[in-house]
């Protein structure tokens, strides 16, 4: 027999695999997004929210560990989660509804096989596809005589037509030949099937990470500071980009916009307290006189126009009651709930010219937050901007009383909402939306005065 063309383009992939993962038809498409996408997500998203347990309760067990991982990075954790998912499902495929449908529809071929017979086709297709990769040929050319380089060449072929027709006869007696023949290869392809492997498992792990670090962050809430809106354990999508310039945006990750007023920033505060960083509301920018007037912040002489929307009550985590009223602020043409509380004590407060640079903070619960009216011994201070670590946007998850996540509010943006577990607040929020039918004409303070 005449030696076959032993160039690279003797054979190629194309021509050598009708079979699984070259001619997907459009229900096999649809097979793989649904089975090895859409439902890993979906599962994911289900256990996130009703399995994982309370760390409290599971402590010093695994289950614990893996409690305060999620708790601590619920999106890295997600993300595991969903591949760790998809994977499994792929192991599984041959035993899932529907899996036939991935191979090309040769009338009378693969419908009536059993499941280890598909598997066997499987195998026999990625072998034929692992051989007919250029560099696989390119191997050959430089390990195999021209007779032995083209009796593999009509084994390929041939067990390509075995796999298009189902012959499980044929494709069983030409698998061991073609892996005696061509080891070098077949090794060489098992081993970067696995480094794809990992790269689809780290990939988007490692995107994950990069786009926590430079789009979207997360950060936890501690304390009660910013009742009624965050709650003590809530996490939150942090913009870390939100007052960088372009050019600070790649050179340096100090920040330079001006926040504007309402916004919720994240600061490092590790000078004034043990936390590492604080959230708070800007109240004030540089250039302004910031006094009090109970809780109500007073900017240049104007006092922040306010509405009473109703009671609040509630019981945190460790029996303590918090009862006040919840309050609407109106600011620069949008709104915020703050929270004036029967307990605590206004900190003592003289006026405050707010430094250029920096920004005037307070807490939305304004009788029990160490914000810009308490430092400096009562004498008031503001953050520096270089400091601040991003701009906060929206909900991620929350905390149940039994410690559990909430995904109740996910990506839900902080739109005069806020949420008592098992508390009826239909009353109130009626109330805010009565209130923001009805908000003041003039919602922005004067300009700062100009020193003669």
């Amino acid at each position: 027999m005449p030696p076959l063309d032993s160039s690279p383009q003797s054979i190629t992939a194309a021509a050598a695999t009708p079979a699984l993962h070259s001619r997907l038809g459009s229900l096999g498409l649809l097979w793989n997004a649904t089975w090895l996408i859409a439902i890993p997500a979906i599962v994911t998203l289900l256990m996130m929210r009703y399995l994982l347990p309370s760390s409290a309760q599971s402590e010093g067990t695994l289950l614990g560990l893996v409690a305060r991982a999620a708790l601590a990075n619920p999106l890295i954790f997600a993300v595991g989660l969903f591949l760790i998912l998809s994977l499994i499902t792929r192991y599984w495929r041959y035993y899932l509804p529907g899996f036939r449908v991935t191979y090309p529809v040769v009338p009378g071929t693969y419908r009536a096989l059993r499941i280890d017979e598909l598997r066997l086709i499987d195998q026999a297709t990625v072998l034929v596809r692992r051989l007919t990769r250029p560099r696989a040929q390119r191997r050959r050319n430089n390990t195999l005589t021209a007779a032995a380089n083209a009796a593999v060449q009509i084994s390929i072929r041939e067990l390509s037509e075995h796999v298009a027709n189902g012959r499980l006869d044929g494709i069983r007696s030409l698998m061991g030949d073609l892996e005696s023949y061509d080891k070098s290869s077949v090794r060489y392809y098992e081993f970067s099937d696995w480094l794809r492997a990992l790269a689809f498992a780290g990939v988007p792990i490692l995107m994950a990470l990069g786009f926590r670090a430079q789009a979207v962050q997360t950060c936890k809430v501690s304390g009660s500071s910013m009742l009624p809106t965050l709650a003590d354990g809530d996490s939150l999508g942090l913009r870390p980009s939100a007052y960088r310039t372009l050019s600070q945006s790649v050179v340096s990750t100090a920040s330079q916009r001006v926040p504007a007023r309402g916004d919720i920033v994240v600061f490092d505060n590790s000078q004034r307290t043990p936390e590492d960083y604080l959230i708070k509301r800007v109240i004030g920018l540089p250039g302004d006189e910031i006094s009090m007037k109970g809780g109500l912040p007073v900017i240049n002489g104007w006092t922040v126009p306010y509405c009473d929307a109703g009671i609040y009550a509630n019981v945190t985590g460790d029996l303590e009651p918090t009862v006040g009223h919840v309050v609407v602020e109106f600011l620069e043409d949008r709104a915020y709930l703050t929270l004036y509380t029967t307990k605590g004590t206004v900190p003592s407060f003289e006026a405050y010219q707010v430094k250029e640079h920096e920004v005037f903070v307070l807490g939305d619960n304004r009788f029990a937050s160490s914000d810009s009216r308490s430092w400096n011994d009562g004498r008031g201070g503001g953050v520096p901007i270089a400091t601040i670590r991003g701009r906060a946007d929206w909900f991620l998850t929350g905390i149940t009383r039994e410690g559990t996540l909430d995904f109740s509010r996910l990506l839900e943006p902080f739109n005069l909402q806020f949420h008592l577990e098992g508390v009826d607040v239909s009353g109130v929020k009626r109330r805010i939306q009565e209130c923001v039918r009805n908000k003041p004409a003039l919602t922005s303070p004067p300009p700062p005065k100009q020193p003669a």
